[in-house]
């Protein structure tokens, strides 16, 4: 699930978040704030609230910290972001929904032992504050790697590295051209917008080319549009065996 808001300096924004109780049983659920970050490869850091470098959970107020669902019932959980007056750019951070082990009510006195295995949920709820004062989007290709696809065989992939050295949130788009060394445009795949690249990070996208080429020597071009003016490139070479 995702929250994300465009903004503005020292407004306050609303909402709410449905939560349903799909089993019979109670359930007792904490909510909480913890931030995060991400690392090249996709994967996420968890990190303490109020920790990250550009985190907002001090701007959010969840209603409650604990609430019960009995079984097969819904609840909403309203929250309210404060954006200070200072802000500029995206801040980001998660609000957590952790299951809480609920009382055994059953009779302790039986004296057959029981081993009760429970499993304890654990949600986060992304949340992205896009302030639009003072927006600065930039970025640029770190890198372009072309290598076999371990898990496709003969198929070729292209990694391409992108660096956010602006102050927003960036969804890169755009595609990988393959060009013999004449020039000519032999395979093309492409990026969608759907790699969120937060700023001060960089990101490593992943693209898989149809069919495989010819043994030789090429070039392969990584364009991308970030939502400025002016599309970004990079590129590199590589032999095909």
């Amino acid at each position: 699930m995702l929250i994300e808001i465009d903004a503005l300096p020292g407004r306050v924004y609303t909402g709410e978040m449905r939560l349903e109780n799909m089993s019979p049983a109670a359930e007792k659920v904490r909510l909480y704030l913890e931030d995060w970050d991400k690392l090249p490869d996709g994967n996420d850091v968890s990190l303490q609230a109020g920790t990250g470098d550009r985190s907002c959970s001090d701007w959010i107020a969840v209603s409650g910290k604990t609430t019960e669902l009995p079984g097969n019932s819904r609840d909403i959980v309203k929250y309210s972001i404060d954006v200070p007056l200072n802000a500029s750019g995206s801040y980001w951070t998660s609000i957590m929904l952790e299951g809480v082990e609920m009382p055994d009510s059953r009779d302790n006195a039986e004296k057959t032992m029981q081993i009760m295995i429970k499993t304890k949920f654990r949600y986060a709820v992304r949340v992205f504050v896009n302030v639009m004062k003072d927006r600065h989007p930039d970025g640029a290709i770190s890198g372009v790697t072309i290598n076999k696809n371990s898990e496709s065989g003969s198929r070729y992939r292209a990694i391409v590295r992108f660096k956010n050295s602006g102050n927003t949130l960036l969804k890169p788009g755009g595609f990988v051209e393959i060009r013999n060394m004449d020039g000519v445009t032999i395979g093309r795949t492409e990026i969608p917008s759907k790699y969120y690249v937060v700023p001060g990070r960089e990101r490593e996208i992943t693209t898989v080319f149809d069919g495989s080429f010819p043994a030789g020597e090429y070039i392969a071009l990584a364009v991308l549009d970030i939502g400025t003016d002016r599309l970004i490139a990079g590129e590199t070479h590589f032999v095909a065996d």
